[in-house]
């Protein structure tokens, strides 16, 4: 009996946990902040923010936005910022 990564890794979010990360994503997407590259995961209240921001500007929106989410107990930033394009 064989099951792929993916079906073992979405069946056990808990229906809460997927709640939480896609209120955060519809808080991102209220504040109109491009968020593509962003990867939103919850467990426990704790949300983990991973991706690469196009500046520093849009890494501060996204954490802010995050904050508001009712329900949100702690954020743990692993966002990146690009660097400016050389001159």
């Amino acid at each position: 009996m064989s099951s792929t990564p993916s079906t073992l890794v979405t069946s056990h979010i808990p229906p809460a946990n997927e709640s939480l990360s896609g209120q955060v994503v519809r808080a991102i997407q209220a504040r109109r902040v491009q968020f593509s590259t962003l990867h939103v995961e919850a467990d426990a209240g704790v949300v983990t923010l991973r991706g690469l921001a196009n500046s520093f500007y849009q890494k501060q929106l996204w954490l802010h936005a995050t904050q508001c989410v009712p329900g949100v107990l702690g954020i743990v930033d692993q966002i990146e910022v690009a660097p400016l394009p050389a001159r």
